[in-house]
């Protein structure tokens, strides 16, 4: 996946784990965060 800008993006199992961790109401939302680092509204 890339960015907007073309910077190359990933999210490793473990850091999605840190985030769910911390912020529970993210767990069924990652197809959303990567849809919008690939189609941000503002940059």
């Amino acid at each position: 996946m890339r960015s907007i800008n073309g910077v190359p993006i990933r999210l490793t199992d473990e850091r999605w784990k840190h985030i769910t961790t911390r912020h529970l109401e993210m767990t069924n939302e990652r197809d959303k965060i990567f849809e919008t680092i690939e189609n941000p509204d503002l940059i």
